[in-house]
């Protein structure tokens, strides 16, 4: 830009535009407002990912680690098709003992250094029976899920990072991962029979199917917009589990059944005969921004509301009014 020193007057020497003293002076504190307020910008977004990611971390339980969902299925799929739901469950649960190196520890949520979980030590953390284990041992470092590593003299055992990791995530995990909570996980395995772990494991089949923003289990996890979303019927949630369609209602009944602090891991909200379908996003949650999480932690605080209401009604042994009662005060039409 040249600048005309007789008539304060600065030119554009690309486009041959005429400017005064006041214009220049008027661009730049544009400029300069403009930039501060970019800065403002990502300052309160970093802020906000900040308190996003620690409300998250509560919400899981205070740990918290990442499955690649996409992976841990395709390695329990059967040449058929046919999903091995209780090795599913088995396995998510043994990563949950992962350290930031995926070195399977006894207290991986500790800081200091933790005594590492060696082969010996599988059956006492799996609770398994002998054959059950062995068979379990087999799979996991068949398939490459688990590897040996000598740590310090120990044959410590490491988590393949293709199915699970704890901290940043690689690049092939985007959008195709979810946080599974270490503490709710771990007390949902150890309060059930190992019988139970075929009907615990449908939940991890369901995965790749819970929405990024609402955990509701639909047909296009992709999508932002909640009008939009297509829920999954039981019936598909049978024949994604190959379960016999026409035992709909006892699948239903089973999935119901798991538990976290007396409040269903599987929910269900209904209208009409319309029925959406939820995982508690304390146990399971893949939301990436803040608004899907205010929008799950006010359903669920409200059901957890509804339900100690009606505890303390049982409690109290208050009954229900009969419509003679509610309408006593009624007017009399003639």
């Amino acid at each position: 830009m040249l600048n005309n020193e007789f008539s304060q007057e600065f030119v554009d020497i690309k486009t041959g535009e005429y400017f005064t003293n006041e214009q220049l002076r008027e661009c730049f504190l544009a400029e300069e407002t403009l930039k501060k307020s970019k800065q403002r910008d990502a300052f309160r977004r970093k802020q906000q990912k900040h308190w996003t990611n620690l409300e998250v971390k509560e919400m899981l339980g205070g740990d918290f680690i990442q499955q690649q969902y996409i992976n841990t299925v395709s390695v329990c799929l059967s040449d058929s098709g046919k999903f091995d739901s209780a090795f599913a469950f088995r396995m998510a649960y043994l990563t949950t003992y992962m350290d930031f190196n995926n070195i399977l520890v006894f207290d991986a949520s500790s800081k200091k250094i933790t005594r590492f979980i060696e082969e010996r030590d599988l059956i006492e953390v799996m609770g398994l029976a002998s054959k059950q284990l062995r068979q379990f041992k087999k799979t996991c470092f068949d398939t490459g899920i688990l590897e040996y590593e000598v740590i310090e003299g120990a044959k410590a055992i490491k988590v393949n990072k293709l199915i699970a990791c704890k901290g940043k995530l690689p690049a092939y995990y985007k959008r195709n991962s979810i946080r599974v909570s270490v503490p709710y996980l771990q007390d949902i395995y150890s309060r059930a029979e190992n019988r139970e772990h075929k009907q615990l494991g449908y939940l991890i089949g369901l995965l790749p199917y819970i929405n990024y923003e609402y955990s509701l289990l639909c047909l296009n996890p992709e999508q932002e917009y909640k009008n939009y979303l297509q829920p999954l019927t039981i019936q598909d949630i049978c024949k994604i589990l190959k379960y016999d369609i026409t035992k709909a209602s006892r699948l239903f009944d089973e999935l119901r059944k798991t538990t976290l602090n007396g409040h269903c891991v599987f929910c269900v909200a209904g209208i009409g005969k319309k029925d959406a379908f939820f995982l508690n996003p304390k146990v399971f949650y893949k939301g990436v921004t803040p608004s899907g999480l205010k929008w799950l932690e006010e359903l669920f605080e409200s059901a957890e509301a509804w339900e100690d209401s009606r505890k303390l009604r049982i409690k109290n042994k208050k009954p229900i009014e009969s419509l003679k009662q509610i309408c006593k005060d009624a007017k009399i039409l003639k």
